[in-house]
């Protein structure tokens, strides 16, 4: 992923965000959790038991995006 590049899409549910991101030899995924630290907020790629169900949908959508070839 270079820098400056925008993901293709995002999907988030809750804190979980699965963002798509289109590279020379297919897409790739990225899974993150948003959490807020203070009043600043930050992400990180360990999710807690709760975030499971969430994570497993948005990864399910993103599956779906890249599986109706939008290009």
């Amino acid at each position: 992923m270079a820098q400056g590049n925008r993901p293709d899409v995002k999907f988030r549910i809750g804190l979980v965000t699965a963002t798509v991101w289109k590279n020379d030899s297919g897409y790739s995924v990225v899974l993150k959790r948003s959490y807020k630290d203070g009043n600043d907020w930050k992400e990180t790629d360990q999710l807690f038991t709760a975030d499971l169900l969430n994570a497993a949908k948005v990864l399910q959508r993103a599956e779906s995006w890249i599986a109706a070839d939008p290009e």
